[in-house]
């Protein structure tokens, strides 16, 4: 059942993008402009250069340089520390903030060719990963973890959220594809290398030819969903072997520039010795074979990041330094601009590829930039998506859009016949949705929404679209502008797992279009293992009869579609606000008296960093733990002082009674404060 209602408007929004704000790189008959790094003898950026410090030469013609700027990331370099483990703690900080598509610094498509990696080093680049991910990740960064055998759902985890992004990493196995389960599976002697005969050798190249075509698809598909997001993206590939023609290498290297994309590619082999403790026979010719085997599966790689103006990492044993590396090389770049000559760009559809050299003049400096480009001017930019083809982007990009201010809270709850269920409520700022005054001088609109669900692998769990017929009379109109809408839609999911609920709806008077998304993760309650439902935050207690059944309370409504409490999609507070939290517990151990042994802990961050931590307490709970099913809450309360950002609060609860490993679980929800 789905409706819409009236409810407390949203002041929180995320900015749309600025195109002010995105360095593009441009190909066109007026303005050719690369991106260039500069680093010192130590790897380091040198960002203090000047237009006359530098030379562009295309086709070995020496340039006249017309635009120059440098840009900036903005964000500091972390500190890196060793940690003893690679395991990831029991009770992670929450997420970072979703960055607004104009505040995003850095972007990173981090891109796992698992059609070209090894069995033993797919683990090697899963650690790598996740070490990025929960300890190098900053505010402002944007990532997505892609498989090139995952299809084209991957794209889909473009995201700030590392809970999103250890599920993808996760989903990192090992594929039979181009390269065996070892990089040098056990060698045979040339004399017995009589395994394939010639039908068999075709049939295994065409099937790596294949695969390759898989990878290049994957690549371009990365690029091309980056082509209109802000500023200058990274593309990082984890990769044994990537064989590409000229035509394919030139192909990918020219919508990457278009893209403003660069690529650094990694092999995740490391320093190696061609030599394979399984060998029977360390035979020197094998030793010799597999180096030139090593160097040819190498080429590709090296030659991706070079035309890009990216970096190709090797012999490196530290899959996470190599990461932190190419990571580094975002912090900046300088911007270069020429005119290009009337010959650049043939007239009569023949595209040919020019060469384009960048130099720094200062001695000890290295300059890395693209190699060149295609000579077709970039077309003018598409106009802009309409109707249903607008919906579809809106839903699969990264950013919560600004058109229409929507913000989405998806709920997790277990209905009372024990279904897992998703409630997702969708808060509309109404002042951003065309209304058409009747004769009667009511108000009219239309609404075209469409929500799915997407699992962990990137595919879709869900779809539904629904069209609502707005008529509003003054009064109603009236509290639409003041207190927004909220549409809301209970779903059932079939199993326990990471999920992500994605948005988005179309102003059918105006075409303009709002988008939001949320990640969620869905516990197995069958395994009889502590678990939380979501969070439900709002002001003040909700007021019910003296001993009324707590579990027709506010979570149980939403679930079984009655009204919702206005303030469950609206989470913007002020100093001096006094809060009420709820949840529901699943699964609490009992013991010989049939009560439940709780113990319960709130934290409190802001902007990411932890502001507060409460004393461990008892919580206060109703129900009868012998269903495996409790209701819990608490107050919170803003201090005047209380300074204005962006909050999370976290509960971490602990079933005394249960086993040590299975005894502590969290939830978490975001809100925001602003002074009166």
């Amino acid at each position: 059942m789905y409706r819409l209602a009236p409810i407390a408007t949203l002041l929180l929004a995320w900015p749309s993008v600025g195109p002010a704000q995105d360095p593009l790189i441009r190909i066109d008959v007026n303005l050719v402009q690369v991106d260039a790094v500069v680093t010192d003898s130590a790897n380091k950026h040198v960002s203090n250069l000047k237009a006359e410090d530098f030379q562009v030469l295309q086709d070995d013609k020496l340039q006249t340089i017309t635009n120059f700027s440098y840009i900036a990331s903005g964000i500091s370099p972390p500190v890196i520390t060793p940690s003893p483990s690679n395991a990831r703690s029991a009770l992670p900080p929450p997420q970072l903030p979703l960055p607004a598509a104009g505040s995003v610094r850095r972007m990173f498509a981090l891109v796992v060719d698992d059609l070209g990696l090894s069995f033993e080093n797919v683990a090697h680049v899963r650690d790598a990963l996740r070490k990025f991910v929960n300890r190098e990740m900053q505010a402002g960064d944007l990532v997505a973890i892609v498989r090139t055998s995952a299809g084209m759902g991957a794209l889909q985890r473009f995201t700030a959220d590392p809970r999103i992004l250890n599920a993808a990493i996760d989903h990192i196995k090992f594929t039979f594809g181009r390269v065996a389960v070892s990089s040098f599976a056990p060698a045979f002697a040339p004399s017995d290398v009589t395994r394939f005969d010639a039908i068999d050798q075709s049939v295994d190249e065409f099937r790596s030819d294949m695969l390759m075509a898989g990878t290049v698809g994957a690549l371009r598909y990365v690029i091309d969903g980056l082509h209109d997001m802000p500023g200058r993206k990274a593309v990082v590939l984890f990769s044994e072997s990537v064989a590409l023609p000229e035509a394919s290498l030139r192909g990918l290297t020219d919508a990457a520039d278009r893209a403003a994309v660069v690529i650094h590619t990694i092999d995740p082999r490391g320093l190696q010795t061609f030599y394979d403790v399984r060998d029977t026979d360390p035979n020197p010719q094998v030793q010799v074979r597999r180096e030139a085997q090593m160097f040819e599966s190498q080429q590709g790689l090296a030659g991706l990041a070079e035309a890009t103006g990216g970096r190709f990492i090797q012999n490196n044993n530290r899959l996470d330094e190599a990461l932190h590396e190419v990571v580094e090389d975002s912090d900046g770049y300088y911007l270069i601009g020429y005119r290009p000559d009337s010959a650049t760009f043939a007239k009569d559809g023949s595209a040919l590829y020019h060469r384009v050299q960048v130099r720094v003049r200062s001695a000890g400096l290295r300059v890395r930039s693209r190699s060149g480009f295609l000579g077709d001017s970039d077309t003018a930019r598409d106009a802009p998506l309409q109707g249903s083809a607008a919906l579809l982007h809106a839903l699969t990009s990264p950013f919560s859009s600004g058109d229409i201010h929507v913000q989405l809270t998806t709920l997790f709850n277990q209905t009372a016949d024990r279904r897992s269920n998703l409630s997702a409520l969708l808060h509309i700022d109404a002042g951003d949705v065309r209304f058409d005054v009747q004769p009667d001088g009511s108000r009219k609109a239309g609404l075209e929404v469409v929500a799915m669900t997407f699992g962990a692998d990137g595919n879709a769990a869900g779809r539904t679209d629904r069209i609502f017929n707005l008529d509003l009379n003054a009064s109603q109109y009236a509290a639409a502008l003041s207190r927004g809408m909220v549409y809301v839609m209970n779903q059932p999911v079939p199993t326990a797992g990471a999920y992500q609920m994605r948005v988005a709806l179309r102003d059918r008077g105006s075409d303009r279009i709002g988008a939001a998304n949320e990640f969620i993760e869905v516990p197995d309650l069958t395994n009889k293992r502590l678990a939380v439902s979501s969070l439900l935050l709002r002001l003040d207690a909700r007021q019910r009869p003296s001993g009324a059944n707590p579990g027709a309370g506010l979570l149980e409504s939403i679930a079984s579609d009655n009204d919702p409490a206005t303030s469950a999609a609206f989470r913007f507070f002020h100093p001096g606000d006094s809060l009420y939290y709820e949840y529901f517990v699943f699964n609490a151990q009992t013991g010989a008296d049939h009560a439940a042994d709780l113990e319960v802990q709130t934290r409190l961050f802001r902007d990411g960093n932890l502001v507060y931590t409460g004393q461990p307490m008892i919580p206060a709970v109703a129900g009868d733990a012998n269903t495996g099913r409790l209701l819990a809450g608490g107050h919170l309360t803003l201090a005047h002082e209380f300074l204005s950002g962006d909050y999370v609060l976290q509960v971490i609860l602990t079933d005394k009674l249960a086993k040590q490993k299975y005894r502590t679980t969290s939830q978490a929800i975001d809100f925001a404060v602003a002074a009166h």
